[in-house]
């Protein structure tokens, strides 16, 4: 459980800050679950 909350957080800092900047924070504030960050990767790929 550990080892996916590391990389939840690195995929939460490589890809959906960047994403929120691009999109000027239109995204939701709270996106750190391994859920959302898991679609998100999904998404972007």
């Amino acid at each position: 459980m550990g080892v996916t909350k590391v990389v939840a957080k690195a995929y939460y800092d490589l890809l959906l800050v960047p994403m929120k900047k691009k999109f000027k924070s239109k995204l939701p504030r709270r996106l750190l679950t391994p859920k959302e960050i898991a679609k998100a990767v999904v998404f972007i790929k």
